[in-house]
């Protein structure tokens, strides 16, 4: 997993069919798949996520056709332990890398993993002293996955991020 710097959600009842959609979407990166632990989440090693995120945000706005089968697809930056006070300490981290008048918000998702999302959420933005909060349109995104006793984290741009839903018709 601490390989992995990319997260791909999917429907776990079409897993072959995600897994080729990934492969051809991705042909260019020659993605490496690794083991997440959870349905419905492939853990891919590319060579730079947030480029490969840029370039098929590219190809969807000419094809809207080309996702199906997956759904969210998030680079990772680093991997910790899922422990909330682990967690806090890294995110302590992008404190730093968010300027004073940014607005920000953070996302988690959390699979296999103890704890309620709001406390969760409560204890890693106590961490981060900018007071610009803009769930709706943020310029940085503190984003947090949580498999099982793993958790990736990245502090990202709205635009190194891909929902496909945004391109389906």
């Amino acid at each position: 997993m601490p390989d992995a710097n990319l997260l791909v959600t999917f429907d776990p009842t079409h897993e072959i069919s995600a897994k080729r959609e990934v492969f051809a979407v991705l042909e260019k990166e020659k993605p490496k798949f690794m083991k997440s632990g959870v349905e419905g989440a492939f853990l891919l090693r590319v060579k730079n996520a947030k480029n490969a995120i840029s370039a098929l945000k590219k190809k969807a706005k000419k094809n809207q056709s080309l996702f199906k089968y997956t759904y969210k697809w998030t680079p990772i930056e680093k991997w910790c332990s899922s422990s909330v006070a682990v967690m806090a300490k890294n995110v302590a981290a992008y404190d730093r890398k968010i300027g004073k008048n940014e607005k920000w918000k953070m996302e988690l998702n959390k699979r296999s993993h103890e704890g309620s999302e709001t406390e969760i959420i409560m204890k890693l933005t106590e961490k981060i002293s900018k007071t610009k909060v803009d769930l709706k349109k943020p310029e940085k995104i503190i984003h947090v996955e949580i498999l099982k006793k793993k958790a990736g984290l990245s502090l990202l741009t709205p635009d190194e991020q891909l929902n496909t839903h945004d391109f389906r018709k």
